[in-house]
């Protein structure tokens, strides 16, 4: 059984990883982090950052966000069912 710090999601970045993840320089990673914007955890003097939140950040941060695609027996527009008066 694979436990969630093991994953991808849960792992640990620094932070020239995450901003290398995010490809944002480390001045802009410290204002969203100082904002709130992306959380992090301190251990010790060390700051670390979960690949999960950055993603969350992300999408919090997106202004157009692409709707999920349509999987097998759904529409992608629910007002063009058939049930319309």
């Amino acid at each position: 059984m694979q436990t969630h710090a093991n994953t991808t999601e849960g792992r640990l970045l620094t932070e020239n990883e995450a901003c290398e993840y995010l490809r944002v320089r480390p001045r802009q990673l410290f204002n969203w982090r100082m904002s709130g914007l992306v959380p992090f955890i301190r251990i010790g003097r060390a700051i670390r950052f979960r690949v999960i939140d950055l993603d969350a950040a992300i999408d919090r941060m997106t202004i157009n966000p692409i709707p999920p695609v349509a999987t097998a027996g759904q529409t992608s527009n629910p007002t063009h069912g058939h049930d319309l008066v």
